[in-house]
């Protein structure tokens, strides 16, 4: 398939448009509004169809024949895999051929085996919030956590960590350009890891992935759906269960009577698909 001029134009223009409608604080009252309504409906603001119940969110996320995710596309009409955010752009089989790769690294077996680093490393960035009476939590726990963690896996100098904040947040940002700009950085530097890695051999996951033999081919409380479903269920969903377990656990442990600091309300992350703070600052004596 080959898009003409004018739909490649008008496929952009409305990505764009789809992405610079951000969510807000009060889109779940919204949800819980038009179950009563419609359990389907397509949103003009955000140029996409808008999917409410539970069972149905389940329906699309299963049925891969009838719903692709293969969403962006080269001006040829193929599906462009860095643009389209990776697997998460991808159908099966090519999408199954990959995430059977990929899924190696989280096992249940092996995101266990990580619970004493997880701990250490939370340990430590609570440390540095002791002497402080209000902290923005995001910044000193819920962010540097995660990067710190999976950069260990990957084998990612920790120079070069403070870089994924900047380009994460460009790619979930409400901005079209620096959202391609992100993914493309951030995919040209795992193209150099990899390279040197494929040179090089190390002990970390990305060796481990390069030498990965899958299926006969040599590779180099409340219900809820926060993971994905079906074949786009996150990969780190165990691995995030965990760091948040051990994050909050230590957290409480130390600050009992810390308290949402009431005269500096959080702020979201501008995003047109991700909910998520970029600052909450706390009171960590209550």
């Amino acid at each position: 398939m080959t898009l003409s001029p004018a739909a490649r134009s008008r496929l952009v223009a409305s990505r764009k448009h789809e992405m610079a409608t951000l969510l807000s604080p009060d889109i779940y009252s919204w949800y819980r509004q038009q179950l009563d309504v419609c359990r389907m409906r397509y949103d003009e603001q955000r140029s996409a169809w808008m999917v409410f119940g539970y069972a149905e969110v389940q329906q699309v996320l299963l049925d891969t024949d009838t719903f692709s995710s293969e969403r962006t596309l080269k001006a040829d009409g193929s599906v462009d895999e860095i643009l389209g955010a990776g697997m998460l752009g991808l159908d099966p089989p090519r999408h199954r051929h990959l995430r059977s790769l990929v899924v190696q690294a989280f096992t249940q077996k092996r995101v266990a085996a990580l619970e004493p680093r997880i701990e250490a490393l939370a340990a430590s960035l609570i440390d540095r919030m002791q002497d402080g009476e209000v902290v923005d939590i995001v910044d000193a726990l819920a962010f540097p956590l995660p990067v710190m963690v999976i950069a260990e896996l990957l084998g990612i100098p920790t120079a070069d960590r403070e870089q994924f904040r900047s380009w994460t947040t460009d790619i979930v940002g409400a901005d079209y350009e620096l959202r391609m700009q992100g993914f493309r950085k951030m995919g040209s530097y795992f193209d150099a890891v990899v390279t040197e890695h494929m040179r090089n051999p190390q002990e970390n996951l990305i060796s481990e992935l390069l030498t990965a033999e899958v299926g006969g081919f040599h590779r180099s409380p409340n219900r809820h759906l926060g993971f994905g479903h079906g074949i786009h269920l996150c990969l780190g969903a165990s691995l995030a269960r965990l760091e948040a377990k051990v994050a909050l656990g230590e957290l409480f442990r130390r600050f009992p009577r810390m308290r949402r600091d009431l005269t500096k309300p959080p702020t979201l992350r501008p995003s047109s698909f991700v909910f998520s703070f970029s600052h909450y600052p706390v009171r960590l004596q209550g």
